[in-house]
């Protein structure tokens, strides 16, 4: 035998412990379950091997015919051992997408009909809360088997050049990103320059966090927003608790938590906080809504405002307002299907315990205070349609003189004259030297009553415009020629003016100078 035919041996030997080394290796793969092979399930990827390794062997048989000492039948053997062991090579190399019940490979799409549970360890957490087989969850990142870690993340992002860490997004109702946790954070995010924790949704929730004793949605942020939710027609940031806080957002210059919807920021807890918000330099909480609430609290304190220490700030502050600063409902809205709107009765009538510092409204539109404690404590009304205001006090100004030919001269007896207090007049002619001495809006006036140039006995009744009863006087004489000055409280109509009668047969001229009146 030549040399040649040796070397070709020596390679044809060579080739089979290769083809027998891809057969090992494949068999360790496909028990592993770590990759795919090209073909559409793992069995045809053995079958195919087999057949090539079958045409090998009938190669080698066929080689055998013409001799293994010759040149022909050796070249021709070692050539088909080498394309066996090359296609072998191929098949084992080329890993394609997975199907349902296939191993997940990096950088394949995936497609499935069921969920995908990825747990630490060998197998799913029983101690805890079992995972979710309900929902239509495509993915599952369970750690909580983990013994390498006290604490420890399912999943956590990292985001770059403004990028979002974890993004979420819904497009029929479903929530963008939705956390639980029985006493961690539900939803956790910490940001240097961007948003902290960002949800968007058209219909449902941008961002929705749960938690037994931590916090639903906790978000962490620089100069940008801690936790910013928005949504169209739904919930900007959504965040449940039973006793810990639904929402808390921190920042050092910007927003710790806003929202942006129907409802902006939505927080409930049974015993701590729905919402909390802490920040340096911005905003606690921000929330912006188009036509509906930006911040609801339901709760026994509904929302809270606290500043950093005594002296140092605000606990709530309204810094621009289309309508009012403050809106106080004088009935209260029931959180049910059909939106019952129930009255609520005065305070000093209620059975239940308040607080001295309260403010409330009733049915009547009646704004109270409660000045001390108790059950149902000593409240104060401070305004409302039967209450006249503050006092506003004024220089004296003459609004009405019957000796002055403005704007109506004349004594006056047995009948009842209108007058307007609206005005200062001159105290000769009568005529308006000073508009609006009693603005608008006014309910009552300070005002001193003088009778002069009298006849015969009488007395005068200042009433508010519009009203000739007589119940009382406001002040009397009882002789010719007497004159006589009162100070009273007298109620006006909503165009300010009195109706002023006499009483008696007896006339005089009466004089009406305001000095102050109520608003």
């Amino acid at each position: 035998m030549d040399a040649s035919v040796a070397m070709l041996q020596e390679q044809l030997e060579l080739l089979k412990q290769r083809l027998q080394q891809l057969e090992s290796a494949h068999q360790v793969l496909l028990a592993s379950q770590v990759g795919a092979i090209s073909f559409e399930t793992a069995s045809d990827a053995q079958a195919n091997l087999v057949t090539k390794r079958g045409r090998v062997e009938s190669a080698e048989s066929a080689a055998s015919a013409e001799g293994r000492t010759s040149r022909r039948g050796l070249l021709k053997y070692a050539g088909v051992a080498a394309v066996g062991a090359v296609a072998s090579q191929v098949v084992m190399a080329q890993p394609a997408a997975a199907v349902d019940g296939d191993p997940l490979l990096i950088g394949k799409n995936q497609t499935e009909v069921s969920g995908t549970v990825l747990a630490y360890g060998t197998a799913v957490n029983t101690a805890g809360p079992a995972i979710e087989t309900t929902d239509s969850t495509m993915f599952t990142v369970d750690f909580r088997p983990s013994t390498a870690a006290a604490t420890g993340n399912a999943i956590r992002g990292y985001a770059r050049a403004g990028g979002t860490g974890v993004i979420g997004t819904s497009d029929s109702g479903g929530d963008g990103v939705r956390g639980s946790t029985v006493s961690g954070n539900g939803v956790r995010g910490i940001a240097t320059s961007g948003d902290a924790i960002f949800g968007q949704s058209t219909s449902g929730i941008g961002v929705v966090g749960a938690s037994t004793t931590g916090v639903g949605v906790q978000g962490g942020s620089g100069p940008s927003a801690g936790v910013f939710g928005n949504s169209i027609s739904g919930i900007g940031v959504s965040g449940t608790s039973t006793s810990g806080r639904a929402v808390s957002g921190i920042s050092q210059s910007n927003y710790g938590v806003y929202g942006r919807g129907s409802q902006g920021v939505y927080g409930e807890s049974v015993n701590g906080s729905g919402v909390f918000a802490t920040s340096t330099n911005g905003n606690g909480v921000t929330a912006t809504s188009p036509a509906a609430t930006a911040v609801t609290g339901e709760g026994v304190i509904g929302v809270e405002g606290r500043s950093p220490s005594p002296g140092a700030g605000y606990g709530l502050v309204s810094t621009m307002s289309g309508r009012a600063a403050l809106y106080l409902r004088t009935e209260n809205e029931l959180r049910d299907l059909a939106q019952t709107i129930a009255p609520k009765t005065a305070p000093p009538l209620r059975a239940d315990a308040h607080q001295r510092g309260e403010l409330d409204t009733d049915s009547n539109g009646d704004l109270w205070y409660c000045a001390v404690s108790g059950t149902p404590g000593t409240w104060r009304k401070i305004g409302g349609p039967s209450t006249a205001g503050s006092f506003h006090a004024i220089v004296p100004a003459r609004v009405y003189d019957s000796r002055s030919p403005a704007p109506l001269q004349g004594q006056l007896s047995a009948a009842s004259r209108l007058v307007s207090v609206a005005n200062g007049r001159d105290l000769i002619s009568g005529a308006i030297v000073l508009a609006n001495v009693v603005p608008a809006g006014a309910t009552a006036i300070s005002v001193n009553v003088t009778v002069t140039n009298t006849t015969g006995g009488g007395f005068l009744v200042v009433n508010p415009g519009g009203n000739t009863t007589v119940t009382s006087s406001s002040i009397n004489w009882f002789a010719a020629g007497q004159t006589f000055a009162n100070g009273i409280i007298a109620a006006i109509n909503a165009n300010r003016e009195v109706t002023v009668i006499a009483g008696s047969s007896g006339s005089a001229d009466f004089i009406l100078d305001v000095t102050g009146y109520y608003l």
